[in-house]
């Protein structure tokens, strides 16, 4: 005969043994996770001098472990060297007269756009 209070004891203790399992291991994900954030705001101290705000710290950890590996591998080669500009504007009146609403920017982008049509 079959008892069932065995079957319900071994299977108690699998369901506990997994969830241990489980647990460890989403753990260690979770520690390595905050390990790369916190590699992240280090270095982000050490560039620039001051530390890293609660809200950004929050945001990184809510990114993939993929993506903060990017993020480190990036900030491990801009550490190396310093970072300069690539460019500006073309000219300095594409920085004067800035929209400061959509219709002042659609006017703005239609009103170059005859011009250099014009020109």
């Amino acid at each position: 005969m079959i008892d069932f209070n065995k079957i319900a004891e071994l299977l108690e203790t699998m369901a506990v043994y997994v969830d241990d399992i489980e647990w460890n291991k989403t753990a260690e994900q979770r520690r390595t996770h905050q390990e790369k954030v916190n590699q992240l705001a280090a270095r982000y101290t050490d560039k620039l001098g001051e530390d890293l705000d609660e809200k950004s710290i929050e945001k990184l950890s809510g990114l993939d472990s993929d993506v903060l590996d990017e993020i480190l591998k990036v900030a491990a080669i801009a550490s190396d060297e310093s970072l300069e500009a690539i460019g500006g504007p073309a000219d300095d009146s594409d920085t004067s007269d800035s929209p400061t609403n959509i219709k002042e920017a659609a006017d703005q982008a239609e009103d170059k756009f005859l011009n250099w049509i014009i020109s």
